[in-house]
């Protein structure tokens, strides 16, 4: 039951005999994720033949509706929504049928998604990374944003980046506003702008691949989306399929793909590791989750992006966080106890965490003159 009092539905895969050889039964496996394209039926041969190929995979294959065949909204709010609720539905087929396996880990999730599937495993991943363990989006576009129509390359042959799906109304068609009012518009639409925070997905394996002759979401997507990527100082892989189109047999299941899943989900941790430095960018703390433990529940002026630096100094045995335009956050129930026991200096101001208290239970404040107080 979607959170909207709608029916909606996914397609199940349970882990195969197989892929239980060496599974302890008291284990929780991952969920591998598939989020399908625009205007496809997750209960088609299409989306039930997906890993026809990889028929052994160590973890959970779920394929989400999304709500309705473009996934609601393009795999954002109600899509997010109808997977997150599928997810929770797992634990009741497990009861109901008399599963005697290992049972699932709803927060360790591989995701992979084509075309808009692509663009909702960019959305996936940088608004929930804590749950991700790897991403693989393919033939995706980089964003709502990125999308144009037929008519923009016949009117302009050189935008490259468009992408060929006629029910698609580029914003460049848009009734031009005064400045203001569109700035007004791009504030409201910057949460599903990847571009501004791919730095979300840094430290997660990220896996892209698109076909060179891709005549509905050129590759362009992809390899801009490959630079950022290096330039926000995240490491990722990028395939490009010599004369590959936009869909063919196969297309999630190449043999780069394959090795890719199998060294996610074989040789990932129970427990994502905290890592001694990463950053974070918010767009909207209302769609955000956490990211090392840290959530964003406010902004100091909404429509601007927040950033958080962190930093730990081993030789002070401290944390260290830089902010912007942050003005409250608090930690999530999986923040591990590492924050607990080093030294918390944000904004060049020490805060004693509260021992007694529960992690998630601390809210930090940001006061107006930029000092922070639990």
């Amino acid at each position: 039951m979607h959170p909207g009092g709608i029916v909606s539905y996914a397609i199940l895969r349970a882990p195969s005999e197989k892929s239980l050889r060496y599974v302890d039964p008291d284990d929780r496996l991952p969920i591998v994720l598939g989020f399908h394209g625009a205007g496809v039926e997750t209960d088609s041969d299409l989306v039930r033949h997906t890993f026809d190929e990889a028929p052994d995979l160590e973890g959970w294959v779920l394929f989400p509706s999304g709500v309705t065949t473009w996934s609601g909204d393009d795999w954002h709010r109600w899509g997010v929504a109808d997977t997150e609720a599928a997810i929770a539905a797992i634990p009741d087929w497990i009861r109901t049928v008399g599963w005697q396996g290992p049972s699932v880990n709803g927060n360790r999730r591989l995701i992979t998604g084509h075309s808009n599937g692509g663009q909702g495993t960019w959305y996936a991943l940088t608004h929930s990374p804590d749950k991700i363990m790897g991403a693989a989006p393919i033939s995706g576009y980089s964003s709502i944003q990125g999308q144009s129509s037929n008519a923009s390359a016949l009117v302009f042959p050189t935008t490259v980046s468009s992408l060929t799906i006629t029910a698609y109304v580029p914003y460049l068609f848009w009734q031009e506003a005064d400045p203001l009012v569109t700035a007004i518009l791009q504030n409201a639409l910057a949460d599903y702008r990847h571009e501004l925070l791919l730095e979300n997905g840094c430290h997660i394996p990220i896996h892209q691949e698109h076909g060179t002759l891709d005549d509905n979401v050129p590759p362009l997507h992809s390899r801009r989306l490959s630079q950022l990527l290096l330039q926000a100082g995240c490491t990722s892989e990028y395939v490009e399929l010599p004369g590959g189109g936009h869909w063919f047999e196969g297309v999630m299941t190449t043999l780069s793909l394959l090795k890719f899943y199998n060294r996610i989900l074989e040789d990932q941790p129970a427990a994502k590791p905290l890592f001694s430095s990463f950053d974070m960018a918010i767009a909207n703390p209302g769609t955000m989750g956490s990211k090392g433990g840290i959530v964003v529940d406010q902004l100091k002026f909404p429509g601007r992006a927040g950033r958080i630096k962190t930093d730990y100094n081993a030789c002070s045995s401290s944390w260290h966080l830089s902010t912007s335009n942050i003005h409250r956050l608090h930690f999530s129930t999986t923040a591990g106890p590492d924050w607990i026991r080093s030294d918390f200096i944000i904004d060049g101001h020490k805060i004693e965490l509260l021992p007694d208290v529960s992690l998630s239970g601390q809210w930090l404040i940001n006061l107006q003159n930029n000092s922070w107080e639990v």
